[in-house]
């Protein structure tokens, strides 16, 4: 069933990009014809994509009931109104960098909510803490692997 609908959708989108053709090209005929010549695929509806502005395809995606979204760029994820309304946007101070905005957490539970107990760490930072308490190296070890560069 789900290579059926996968079908019907790639004749659908050749339809709606105005190449109809690619239907029936030996090339893209099925999902397998098409992972074979994903090169000149990408190739082609490049070249298509290229006629219109992302946001256009999208509306004309959207009307035609084909599954469609927007690939983001970082600075638009943020400013996404769906990122604000779940509090995905947390701000940490930092004590070389100021406030820092950080990613949130995408779940939300009620009795153990997550939150952020320390800053990102800086190249480094925590090295004496791993070596030492974690991995049971002596100082001395830990002070020898900084002298010859290892950390």
């Amino acid at each position: 069933m789900v290579g059926a609908a996968n079908q019907r959708q790639w004749e659908l989108l050749c339809d709606v990009i105005g190449q109809p053709e690619y239907k029936e090209d030996k090339r893209f005929k099925t999902n397998q014809d098409r992972v074979k010549n994903r090169a000149d695929l990408i190739n082609h509806l490049n070249q298509s994509f290229s006629e219109k502005k992302a946001e256009d395809w999208l509306s004309v995606f959207r009307e035609a009931g084909l599954p469609c979204g927007p690939i983001n760029q970082v600075p638009d994820v943020f400013d996404h109104p769906q990122v604000a309304a779940r509090d995905l946007v947390l701000e940490v101070e930092h004590p070389d960098a100021g406030l820092i905005p950080l990613t949130g957490f995408p779940y939300k539970l009620s009795r153990t909510p997550a939150e952020i107990r320390h800053h990102p760490p800086g190249l480094g930072e925590h090295n004496l803490e791993i070596l030492v308490d974690l991995l049971g190296y002596s100082q001395d070890q830990a002070d020898s692997f900084r002298e010859k560069g290892v950390i």
